[in-house]
């Protein structure tokens, strides 16, 4: 690309990493706030954006809002994933979210290890990239 959209190299370990990390810290939070799984908002998630009102907020309205907002928050994650491949969705939705274990992942993919841990870095790397589009960026840049 020209000079206009010059991007910096994305650290591709690191963001990778960051992303596991996500899934299994955040991603966990939201769903036990909401009482809801990603799972529920993958076959159509719905993005409409809901305003609030911050003035005067009891403690019961503000756990509703938390909840309201995680509710949000998972709608954008699921509609990141949407747009992700396929071989990215069935590596994240079962690896992270279903927490099958690596051997099981590699050997429903039918590679080495080795490869399947290709096969994951780039699907993470490819949700950051995704989910960046909806102002959250999880990518980690290269110095």
């Amino acid at each position: 690309m020209g000079v206009l959209f010059k991007s910096r190299p994305v650290d591709k370990a690191k963001t990778a990493a960051n992303v596991r990390e996500f899934f299994k810290e955040d991603v966990q939070e939201l769903q036990a706030m909401t009482g809801r799984k990603l799972t529920g908002f993958l076959s159509s998630p719905n993005l409409a954006m809901t305003g609030s009102s911050n003035h005067a907020i009891n403690s019961t309205e503000s756990c509703y809002l938390n909840a309201v907002n995680a509710d949000h928050e998972l709608k954008n994650i699921a509609g990141a994933l949407n747009t992700c491949t396929k071989r990215t969705q069935k590596i994240i939705i079962m690896r992270y979210i279903e927490g099958r274990p690596f051997r099981q992942m590699y050997e429903y993919f039918c590679v080495s290890e080795s490869q399947y841990g290709l096969y994951q870095q780039r699907a993470l790397c490819e949700f950051a990239r995704e989910y960046a589009r909806y102002g959250r960026n999880l990518q980690i840049y290269k110095d």
